[in-house]
């Protein structure tokens, strides 16, 4: 669950593909958007919804005005194998965990300064 300083998102992680819109002062469902995939994990970089996809292994990039999804993103995984997990944006970046690799990956968010696009972490334990 995710924040962007007027809406709560939920993504609905039982297989329906749909990102749900929350009125945090009511505690009402607003809207009910549909994703090309399975949401599981949710951030938010002030402008963007990023949703983890992780039978894809892909990175959803959502615009919350509207619920469009923008642009999807590979997340790198050195075996090719295993699942997209969870993702978290630190203010320039957006990092994730894969479920196996033992490894964590940061995707620069290009409206953002500061660090160089694709690192991956391997070797890394992420609990």
């Amino acid at each position: 669950m995710v924040f962007d300083g007027e809406s709560l998102w939920v993504p609905a992680t039982d297989a329906t593909n749909h990102l749900i819109r929350f009125d945090p002062d009511v505690g009402v469902e607003k809207k009910v958007f549909s994703l090309t995939e399975t949401p599981l994990d949710i951030a938010f970089d002030g402008n963007f919804l990023w949703v983890s996809a992780p039978s894809s292994r892909r990175l959803l990039i959502i615009r919350p005005i509207d619920g469009q999804q923008m642009i999807n993103i590979g997340a790198y995984s050195p075996s090719g194998a295993g699942t997209l997990e969870r993702i978290y944006f630190d203010g320039h970046a957006v990092w994730y965990s894969m479920s196996t690799d033992n490894m964590i990956g940061r995707y620069t968010v290009p409206w953002h300064d500061g660090y160089s696009n694709g690192s991956v972490f391997a070797g890394i334990s992420v609990y």
